[in-house]
């Protein structure tokens, strides 16, 4: 008997640490205790110990949570969804993943089912109703969003930010008197939200068309917080009500310059050119905002976008004024090699000058020569480049240089960008909406060629504060406007050669071929990838996107 109990004692001796680790291992995932890659190893160890699906979703939960502090929100989602697999009955999981499902993903109408799920099952945190009732928002439905903030409100321990989001859906209902007293509960609270509910109040007054009240609450808010661009946009429609084009315009201009890729921005800036009678500068903004990309936009500015479609058509012909006919033919040429916070690149001064000199050699009128611009010079040499777009019937744009796709949009990187965190793309960098929108205007044929997908060093910087999944290789994939056509130097996500003769192998092969007569655009590009790929032995593939009329050929030499 005795070497049976032993061994008994033994067994439990062998059992009794591992229970005890096997919840301290729980207690450090779910509760937070611990660094973030302690959290991490704790929460591995219990997903491979455990088959209980409720612990498993839990776990999932807790790794989530990890990855959203640190913004690596594509590894959030998969945890999130991962949750969900493991215990569909978890509201709490769906809750997260329909909330990341609409700012990461851009897929509104799966959130708010995600939503409509976790609702059904009976949560007794009125927070998912809040959360329902702030995307229908967004996506325009605003009887329903007033339905769902209406009964999460009394339940809700600190109402303020949906007294503000109820505030909003009124707006969108044009009940101004109803978002007034919403917006004006939620100022006397004092968050730290003010200036944005003082500026909400400035548009809801606007509306209302108390245009003394509207000045005075976006004036407060602009003293409380003067780097929102928002406030200034804001006040902005507040002078363009009061019919004062040139303060319109200054704060616009203010807000563009803040937040450079914002649809609502184009639109207001153009109203302001409009009321001054600076048509050609209305037409670029207005284009601009009509053309951006419509994925993940709010209800209002969609309809923004729809207004500045409908002004944009309206507005008076080009009047003659003696001036010279405008160039056909018309390109803006770019290359930035002298990175300031990053090794400079040593082609893409040389490629821009080659390549504009071909493209005058064919007809082209270059509008711009620019290289090694920062932010505030890329943009202005973009406003340019659009009104001299407006009134050709080709605009063509090269750029060489560093570009980026970052959470799914594409990014072309001025020298002066630091880019210490994903965040700052917006701010620092010129997304490629704004290069199509800056060639839209021309009346035939619009071309953007993209030699910017090197090994990118400001992704390196990155990755150790962000996370690999937010930062890729090169550029992603794009779906042009039809009428536009995009090339990129290689394949989206892959890196292009620098080349060993002073040019990349894109610019080498376009300049080789741009003076061969009869070659219509498609084509010529089948050419160009052919010879880079024989340069490169097939390891570096141009890659062409967009549609063009299929009832017109286009030659940069026509036949002889």
């Amino acid at each position: 008997m005795r070497p049976f109990i032993f061994r008994l004692l033994a067994l439990f001796a062998l059992i009794l640490p591992a229970a005890a680790s096997a919840d301290d291992d729980i207690t450090t995932c779910q509760t937070g205790k611990g660094t973030d890659a302690e959290r991490l190893a704790a929460c591995d160890r219990v997903l491979t110990a455990s088959s209980d699906a409720k612990v498993i979703s839990a776990t999932h939960l807790a790794k989530a949570d990890v990855f959203g502090k640190v913004r690596r929100w594509n590894d959030q989602f998969v945890e999130l969804d991962a949750a969900v697999k493991s215990d569909p009955l978890s509201w709490k999981a769906l809750d997260q993943r329909a909330m990341l499902k609409d700012f990461y993903k851009q897929d509104r109408k799966g959130a708010i089912a995600d939503l409509d799920a976790a609702i059904k099952l009976g949560p007794t945190d009125y927070e998912v109703y809040h959360h329902r009732g702030s995307l229908k928002i967004f996506a325009g439905d605003y009887d329903g969003a007033l339905a769902d903030l209406n009964t999460a409100l009394p339940h809700l321990p600190s109402k303020a930010f949906a007294l503000l989001n109820r505030g909003l859906a009124k707006f969108g209902k044009k009940d101004y008197d109803g978002a007034i007293a919403d917006f004006t509960m939620n100022i006397a609270q004092k968050n730290p939200w003010l200036h944005i509910a003082l500026a909400r109040r400035c548009a809801a007054y606007v509306g209302k068309g108390n245009n003394a009240a509207a000045l005075d609450d976006c004036n407060q808010a602009i003293k409380l917080v003067g780097t929102t661009p928002s406030s200034y946009a804001y006040r902005g429609r507040v002078y363009l009500a009061m019919g004062d084009a040139e303060k319109a315009l200054a704060d616009f201009n203010t807000a563009l310059a803040r937040r450079p890729n914002t649809l609502s921005f184009y639109e207001g800036r153009g109203e302001a050119y409009e009321l001054n009678k600076d048509y050609d500068n209305a037409r670029a903004d207005y284009q601009s905002a009509a053309t951006k990309s419509q994925a993940s936009y709010r209800a209002d500015e969609l309809a923004l976008q729809q207004t500045a479609r409908e002004r944009l058509a309206r507005l008076p012909s080009r009047q003659k004024d003696g001036a010279l006919p405008s160039p056909n033919r018309v390109a803006l040429v770019v290359g930035n090699g002298a990175y300031r916070n990053v090794p400079a690149l040593e082609n893409p001064t040389k490629d821009s000058a080659a390549i504009a000199k071909a493209l005058e050699g064919v007809g082209f009128t270059v509008i711009k020569l620019a290289d090694d611009l920062p932010k505030d010079a890329l943009l202005q040499a973009l406003h340019v480049f659009s009104l001299a777009a407006a009134k050709a019937e080709w605009a063509t744009v090269y750029y060489a240089g560093h570009g980026m796709e970052i959470g799914g949009v594409n990014y072309l990187i001025p020298v002066d960008a630091k880019l210490a965190a994903d965040k700052d793309a917006e701010t620092e960098a010129i997304s490629l909406d704004l290069i199509l929108a800056a060639a839209s205007g021309a009346s035939k044929m619009r071309l953007v060629m993209l030699d910017s997908c090197r090994d990118n060093p400001f992704a390196k910087k990155m990755q150790r504060s962000i996370g690999l999944q937010l930062v890729s290789r090169g550029l992603s994939n794009i779906e042009p406007e039809a009428g536009m056509m995009v090339v990129y130097a290689t394949r989206h996500g892959e890196i292009a050669m620098d080349g060993q003769d002073g040019h990349s192998p894109f610019a080498t092969a376009v300049i080789k071929d741009l003076p061969r007569p009869g070659i219509e655009i498609r084509r010529f590009f089948d050419v160009v990838r052919d010879d880079v790929m024989a340069a490169t032995n097939r390891e570096q593939q141009p890659f062409s996107y967009g549609s063009l009329p299929g009832n017109e050929d286009f030659f940069f030499v026509p036949k002889k």
